[in-house]
Formats: structure tokens, sequence, C-alpha cells
């Protein structure tokens, strides 16, 4: 099996490797070749890096993480429920919370979204989000977000999150 690196942080490097029917996130030093730490997940899991510090990783059966990636301790944990056909996910950090949002395929039938604004870094968000405390890790909200985009580099620390999409109506068949 090979690995796929996601991230290195000094001579760390973070990785996926298949494991069975999953993957297996581990941590690396890349100076030794010897594994620091290592945590398995479905293989339907989704993840992202979060500033170099940490990973989130929404997996298959429903479980959110965020780990330390110095130490593969867990930040947040909790059960959010599966999610058919997730594609992708992001997290905002602020000096308080953490938002995750999904993105699922767009499958309304006769529609059509269309982003905008490409030249700058943005994802697809269609499906639920979440806010939730940084030190609890209690959540504080949850939201179903349909056919938005979202601009990824979002101001720091506000209350609120910027959305933008065209929906069309497809008449007729086109």
């Amino acid at each position: 099996a090979q690995e796929a690196r996601l991230s290195t942080n000094g001579r760390q490097v973070v990785a996926w490797q298949k494991a069975g029917d999953g993957v297996e996130l581990s941590v690396v030093d890349a100076s030794t070749g010897r594994r620091l730490w290592q945590r398995p997940f479905a293989k339907e899991a989704r993840s992202m890096i979060i500033e170099d510090e940490e990973i989130a990783v929404f997996d298959g059966t429903g479980r959110f993480s965020i780990l330390q990636i110095a130490n593969g301790a867990a930040r947040l944990e909790a059960d959010l429920g599966k999610i058919e056909d997730l594609e992708n996910i992001h997290v905002f950090r602020s000096t308080d919370r953490y938002v995750l949002l999904t993105a699922k395929p767009a499958a309304a039938a006769g529609r059509r979204v269309q982003m905008f604004n490409n030249f700058n870094k943005t994802m697809m968000v269609n499906g639920p989000a979440w806010g939730f405390h940084r030190e609890t890790g209690k959540t504080l909200w949850a939201a179903q977000v349909e056919h938005q985009q979202i601009e990824l580099n979002q101001p720091e620390n506000l209350p609120v999150l910027f959305f933008s999409a065209l929906r069309f109506k497809l008449q007729n068949g086109g």
C-alpha cells in the first residue's frame, strides 16, 4: 500500500495509508522513520489540515474528530451521524470555535448551481454544518446548507460566514 502525504510540519509527516477495509492516519518522524502515532478510520473518511497544528477527520460512520498533529490527542470528538456520499469537508477555526462544513453531490433535480469567482480558494457547500466550542467540544449549533459556495479565506473571528452561489432553475428539459 502506498502512503499519501497530507502535510509536513518540521520533521513530522502526516500521511494516509490504506489499512484493510479502511485508512490509517499517521504521523511519522521523517528523520528516523518512526511512527509517532496512528489512528484508523473508515475508507470514506474525509480530512483537512487546520493551520498545520490539527487535522479534522469526518469518517464514513459519522464520527468527527479534530486531532493534534504533534501527539494525536483529540481536541474534539463528536458523533454527527452518517452523511451519504460525503465528498469534502472544511473546518474554520477561530479563537473560541470550530465550524464544520460538508459537501455532498449537488443532486437537486432540475437545478444547476454555478460557482463564480473561481480565482480565489472556494468550496461548494451542500450538506450539514455544525459549530463547536473550541475548548469544550460542545455542539453550539447545526444547520443545513444547500447549494452554496464559500470563500475559504474568510475574515477571522467574525460571528458570520459569507456564502454565495447563483442558482438556475432549468425549464423544459434544458
